[in-house]
């Protein structure tokens, strides 16, 4: 399990020959810059029941080094702590983006891709974006009130 950093906390330093011998045990398919770019995702992404899960996509039985140097590059990318953005700052950063495409507004509706009954936590768009919590809702963002 990912333990996570305290802010402020240093981040131990990750041995680049480790990481290298690491990923050539795991075998072809991921140089890396490709899990750099999978753990941009994965540091952006909310944790799971399983915090060390994403693993599986870098090897299915990752070593003991192979986890040992995916944690420490893990936590080098979420180490540096900083204040969340709040609904105010997501929904000017949104509206910025709109006025870049010359765009009017965006509509965030409270359902995921496969508009199911129940929502899973990383579907949360509205709440993210404008931090309504409710059952049901719309969310409708133009250049100057949403």
């Amino acid at each position: 399990m990912t333990a996570p950093v305290a802010a402020g906390s240093p981040v131990p330093a990750l041995d680049p020959g480790a990481l290298a011998v690491a990923l050539k045990e795991a075998g072809p398919g991921l140089d890396e810059a490709g899990l750099r770019r999978l753990l941009t995702g994965v540091a952006g992404a909310p944790p799971g029941a399983d915090p060390d899960g994403w693993m599986r996509l870098v090897a299915d039985r990752p070593s003991p080094s192979l986890v040992a140097a995916l944690r420490l590059l893990h936590q080098s990318l979420i180490a540096p702590a900083r204040p969340l953005p709040g609904p105010a700052d997501r929904l000017g950063a949104l509206r910025l983006v709109l006025a870049a495409r010359g765009l009017d507004g965006f509509l965030v509706p409270h359902a995921d891709e496969q508009q199911n009954e129940y929502i899973p936590p990383r579907a949360e768009r509205l709440a993210w974006l404008t931090g309504f919590t409710g059952s049901a809702g719309l969310a409708i963002v133009l250049k100057d009130r949403a």
